[in-house]
């Protein structure tokens, strides 16, 4: 290989060797003749040298697309720059919307193919925001006359009808129409259909039939060589015979005729010319890709693949090179933007037609790794993007990138478990990144209920941007192009069969969905993925000992699934069996204290409403307690009320309405019942609300609500409020046995009961066992925090410190709030030197994306708990190491502000406005922020001049166009 690159720096530079001994051709040997030299530039004055750009892509622009996607109503194509354009039904010839139903648009189109398409409407300001193109010829052909085709001449062509030997096509320029021969289309593209559009080449035309011209499929296969030649008249596609003339460091200038000149991008030469530009013949073929008549925009491609536009397999990727696969590449050129290109296979003077890049952000850190891609240096990367029209690789160096495997979102299956990164939080939900950042990157979005199992009010403090999150994907809303998403742990980490389609294959299998809405009839609608819902009948729900809501997440059988209807029936399968058989030995209990009542009711002569207003009566003995925290309650002194404090999610009436539930269910099965339903909602609100005095209550009450915690402590502290303490831990003991597994709240609830009677009753030894025994029987993490509270309500410090202590050597990996409780903790207890050692140990401990957390928090641990100056040192370390890191600007200011004062936040803002790091559109939130406080807090002065600094740096010129 010849070590010969574009010259940098723009100017015109002779091709050497090879064309320097080429006496036919004229050697232009600039050397240092300014005078000829501004000659030799006058000749390409006018002549197109830009890359495709979005703003460029606008309406009338003619472009040559790659069919990249086809869907049921719309196909996408990518042209040059990797710019898309949609092109749905209504943008195709009207004589395939009449066949469009019984023909699919995957019957008519394929990807890799080429089409010409014009943008009907420009791509809006947002990232995602794509342009509206047509193919139907009489839109994209509309500029043309009939005298304007010329032999040679590529165009789209729509099939009107099919003939024995061919098919007539609609050419879209008037009453000129074009016929192709069967024998001139190429097999991919057959059978043909009416309403097809195809890329033709006007094969022959005929002076004597002008009406009829004969075309080819076969679009590459000859040049338009008119010496007459008119820009303005070619269309995308249209393959031309070019002279190259000069090289620049972007390119090549070729010359298509006597007075006509245009530009190759040196990235859509062919691979082996850019190595060596030398190679550069006499000659070379280009083809049209971008055309806007009547202006300079015109663009050329000389890669073999994209002049190849009947070949739609040669724009496919090798599986080797797919989106998601690794790569080895070679490194060869590093442009003025940073980004690195790489050619693939091992001889650079053969290498592969299909090239690859990185960009800035396909690196962890790129000034640091930057050094090791010299030319020549080959690196093993990850595939995360491709360009069709530049057939080129967009590659990613980045370690996590590396180990993720989901890139394109075609890989995206409704449930499929994906590792991305939070990309931005908002009250609605938080948008999540897959892939690299940039272009390539895939944008998804989780609701608030899919973010946690259970509600949380303040959830958007336990999640941060950066943040990695697992996910399942529930749909992809396919009109609207969005990505849904859920985070809840229990469907993510559910190892059951994912239900994604109707299919009766799936009738047996136990699986996990959640349940989406509950309709009149009290049956629940059970969503899965891929928005597959399924039945789950009322007798089914009623049967459940577990209160159903809206959002909750169950195990139910697949029944049965019509496949036709798209329908599924479910069951709660086997854990409705079980409850089944625990039902009936729950019913003879109940039957035997029904008659119990009974007979107490014919000798005490006492009527349903009576017994609730003696339960009234007998209320006064007892404290309701409300806790606001459903997993909270209270840790005071052991008393009955405080261990009968437990904690609901939807509050008392959750467990009021349950109970309810349940006795009318028995009261509809039981007709010899004596008293009628508004009498038994009056009983079982007595129930709830009536003081047990004595073992027997208890039971009774019990028998009704086995899963209820608030009534197994109650029974509990009955015992423990008499010294009994062997009595109250069998009554513990019996609970844990009792409520039902699932009944995860329930339990916690009891185990956390049992350790406060241990800690102000037992023993030590006993202690030990007891937190042992819950540490097993729980979540391990969640009983030790749980201990924590506990201890710090009873001022037992040293305790609590020596639970953190071990906690942090056990969960130090798992949980990183863990730290920073901890960290809280030392400041309160006036240790904060232990805590500054323990911000040390954290560093040292995690992983290096975890840092600026770690910074973050203990920083604002010192403006509030410890020195106000240590925390801004710490936030000065974090700036300057990630000075663009708005989070933490944000974070900094609003303490400075709350801490230090007007006169210290304002230094910042004043600091942060004039950062050239950060570009201007990426201040507005700051720049608010600061006018908001000097409108508070400042003075008509200082508001004054805050405006008019903000107000020069909105005047700056900062119009300086980044290349990627």
């Amino acid at each position: 290989m010849t070590n010969v690159d574009f010259p940098r720096g723009g100017e015109l530079a002779p091709l050497e060797n090879k064309r320097a001994k080429n006496p036919k051709r004229k050697a232009t040997d600039d050397g240092d003749q300014p005078a000829k030299k501004r000659e030799v530039e006058e000749q390409y004055q006018g002549v197109f040298i830009q890359r495709l750009k979005k703003e460029l892509f606008s309406t009338d622009v003619r472009a040559l697309g790659i069919v990249k996607e086809v869907k049921d109503t719309e196909i996408s194509l990518e042209t040059a720059s990797g710019l898309t354009a949609k092109v749905a039904v209504k943008q195709m010839p009207k004589i395939f919307a009449k066949t469009f139903g019984d023909v699919e648009l995957s019957d008519v189109y394929s990807v890799g193919q080429s089409l010409a398409f014009k943008v009907e409407k420009a791509a809006g300001p947002n990232k995602n925001d794509k342009a509206i193109g047509s193919i139907d010829p009489m839109v994209v052909n509309s500029h043309l006359v009939a005298a304007s085709l010329k032999n040679a001449l590529v165009l789209n062509g729509t099939i009107q009808s099919l003939e024995e030997k061919g098919a007539v096509v609609d050419l879209g320029t008037g009453k000129t129409a074009g016929f192709v021969q069967n024998l001139d289309v190429p097999d991919a593209f057959k059978p043909l259909r009416v309403g097809q559009v195809l890329l033709f080449r006007v094969r022959k035309v005929s002076k004597k039939a002008e009406r009829v011209i004969q075309l080819s499929a076969f679009a590459d296969a000859d040049t338009y060589d008119e010496q007459s030649l008119d820009k303005n008249q070619l269309l995308p596609g249209t393959v031309i015979l070019s002279e190259p003339e000069k090289v620049v460091s972007t390119g090549v200038f070729v010359k298509l005729n006597a007075n006509t000149r245009a530009f190759v991008h040196k990235n859509a030469l062919p691979p082996r010319i850019r190595l060596d530009p030398t190679r550069l013949g006499k000659s070379l073929r280009v083809v049209v890709t971008a055309i806007l008549p009547n202006s300079p925009l015109f663009i050329l491609s000389a890669q073999a693949d994209i002049i190849a536009t009947s070949n739609a397999a040669k724009k496919v990727l090798k599986e080797e090179h797919k989106v998601g696969s690794t790569v080895e590449a070679t490194a060869y050129e590093i442009d003025k933007a940073g980004n690195v290109y790489f050619y693939l296979g091992d001889n650079p003077e053969k290498p592969e037609f299909v090239t690859a890049k990185a960009f800035q952000s396909g690196f962890d850190d790129y000034e640091k790794d930057i050094v090791e891609f010299a030319s020549g240096s080959t690196h093993t990367m990850k595939v995360i993007g491709y360009q069709w029209l530049e057939r080129c690789l967009i590659l990613s160096n980045k370690k996590d990138v590396k180990k993720q495997v989901v890139m394109e979102m075609k890989h995206m299956e409704p449930g499929r478990r994906i590792i991305g990164f939070v990309k931005s939080v908002k009250p609605k939900g938080i948008m999540v990144r897959f892939g690299a950042k940039g272009e390539t990157e895939i944008i998804g979005f989780v609701q608030a209920e899919h973010i946690f199992d259970k509600k949380h009010k303040n959830w958007m403090e336990h999640v941060e941007p950066g943040q990695r999150i697992t996910c399942r994907v529930l749909f992809y809303d396919s009109e609207h192009e969005r990505l849904f998403l859920t985070a809840r742990p229990s469907l993510v980490q559910s190892n059951l069969p994912v239900i994604n389609e109707f299919s009766k294959k799936f009738v047996g299998e136990v699986t996990t969905g959640h349940l989406l809405k509950q309709i009149a009839s009290g049956a629940f609608l059970v969503a899965f993925y891929n928005k597959v819902c399924g039945l789950l009948p009322a007798p089914e729900v009623r049967m459940s000992s577990d209160r159903l809501e809206q959002n909750q997440v169950v195990k139910c059988r697949i029944v049965n699934v019509d496949e036709q209807n798209e329908k599924i029936l479910l069951s709660l399968g086997e854990e409705n069996a079980a409850r089944r058989e625990r039902e009936i030995k729950k019913e003879e209990k109940v039957q035997k204290q029904k008659e119990s009542l009974k007979e107490k009711r014919k000798a005490e002569k006492v009527k349903a409403r009576e017994a609730q207003k003696q339960a009234k009566e007998e209320k006064k003995v007892t404290k309701k307690v409300k806790v606001e925290d459903s997993l909270d309650w209270d840790l005071g002194e052991f008393s009955m009320q405080s261990l009968a404090k437990v904690g609901r999610k939807e509050g008392e009436e959750d467990d009021k309405e349950e109970v309810q539930q349940e006795v009318e269910i028995k009261e509809e099965e039981d007709d010899d019942e004596e008293y009628d339903t508004t009498e038994a909602e009056d009983r079982t609100k007595k129930l709830n609300e009536a003081v047990a005095e004595n073992s027997a209550d208890f039971d009774r009450l019990l028998t009704m609500s086995p899963n209820s915690s608030e009534l197994w402590i109650k029974y509990m502290t009955l015992f423990a409020s008499q010294n009994k303490l062997k009595e109250a831990r069998d009554i513990v003991k019996r609970a844990l046995d009792v409520i039902s597994y699932k009944e995860q709240t329930e339990l916690f609830n009891v185990w956390t009961a049992y350790l406060n009677l241990e800690l102000l009753y037992g023993t030590p030894e006993s202690f030990k066992q007891v937190f042992e025994r819950a540490t097993a029987s729980m979540d391990s993490l969640k009983v030790h925090k749980k201990m924590i509270e506990i201890y710090k309500h009873h001022d037992k410090n040293t305790e609590a410190q020596e639970l953190y202590d071990s906690m942090i050597k056990r969960f130090k990996h798992d949980d990183l709030d863990l730290w920073f409780d901890y960290g809280t903790f030392l400041y309160e207890q006036s240790a904060p030197e232990k805590a500054r050692n323990l911000m040390k140990r954290a560093l040292d401990s995690q992983a290096k994306k975890h840092h600026v957390t770690i910074m973050s928090r203990f920083a604002q641990l010192e403006y509030k708990h410890g020195d106000a100056e240590k925390g801004k040192t710490i936030f000065e370390k974090i700036l300057s190491t990630y000075p663009k890191r708005l989070d933490i600007w944000h974070v900094y200011a609003d303490f400075s502000l709350k801490y230090e004062g007007v006169r210290e936040a304002r230094r910042l803002f004043e600091r942060f406005v004039k950062l050239h790091e950060i570009q201007l559109n990426k201040k507005n939130s700051m720049i608010k922020k600061w006018i908001e406080m000097e409108k508070k807090d400042g003075t008509e002065e200082t508001l004054e001049q805050c405006k008019k600094v903000v107000g020069e740096l909105m005047g700056k010129d900062d119009d300086e166009e980044d290349e990627e």
